[in-house]
Formats: structure tokens, C-alpha cells, sequence
């Protein structure tokens, strides 16, 4: 993002709003800061101009900052990006590693997050 933090001032307030009453509903449970600390100036990769792949940097920037491994040393690189541009290879990388995860974990059954539609079925009796 580089846009100023007064741009996005109407999102920063609400937040800030809830984060204030969770201070103050876990007091002694720590230390917290008593705001949010934006950061608006870090490093990531931009998004071309003209094109439609936002979804994807988003995305990939998730999956490198949430490993669930070792980091590779393509995840590395990508980290260091600064404000380089994806190739088109790289988008086409994110797009087959998403719909492979969609697929694997997801609409399959044994999947980790498999999810069969039924969102309000009782749970089973303990008796």
C-alpha cells in the first residue's frame, strides 16, 4: 500500500475502537500497545498496473508470511521483493498452487477443510 494512513483513517479508527475495549477487557494478561501500530511503508511486491491479479499477490504474500514449513528459497526471494512486479510465471505458479489447495483440501472429502453444507446440524447428544 502507499497510499498515506489518512486514507485509510476511516478503517484505522474501528479498529483501533475494538482493539482499545479487547485492552481493556484482558487487562493483566499481558502487555498491550494502546493502539494499533499501522505500518504503511513496508516492503512487498506491486501489483502491474492494468491488470486484474491483486487476488494473487495477496495470496502468495499469505503464504509466504504464514509458512507452514520450512521456507523455500523461492519464498525468500519473494519476500525481498520490494517493489518488483510478479512474471507472468510466477501468477501462473500462485494460480496452480491455489487451485491445487481448493481442490486437495477443500472439495475433497479428506481434506483438511472439507465442508459438507451443513452449517447448522445439531450436535450429537452426550448422553
Amino acid at each position: 500500500m502507499r497510499n498515506p494512513k489518512s486514507a485509510i483513517q476511516h478503517i484505522i479508527d474501528p479498529l483501533n475502537r475494538v482493539w482499545k475495549n479487547f485492552v481493556k477487557k484482558n487487562k493483566g494478561r499481558g502487555q498491550w500497545r494502546p493502539e494499533l501500530n499501522v505500518k504503511m511503508d513496508y516492503l512487498c511486491a506491486r501489483q502491474q498496473q492494468e491488470t486484474d491479479w491483486c487476488g494473487y499477490y495477496v495470496y502468495d504474500y499469505l503464504h509466504i508470511m504464514t509458512p507452514c514449513g520450512k521456507p523455500t528459497t523461492e519464498d525468500l526471494r519473494m519476500s525481498q521483493m520490494g517493489d518488483e512486479c510478479y512474471s507472468t510465471d510466477r501468477i501462473n505458479a500462485v494460480c496452480e498452487q491455489l487451485a491445487g489447495f481448493i481442490l486437495n483440501e477443500i472439495l475433497d472429502p479428506r481434506g483438511e477443510f472439507y465442508h459438507d453444507g451443513h452449517i447448522h446440524r445439531g450436535l450429537p447428544s452426550s448422553s
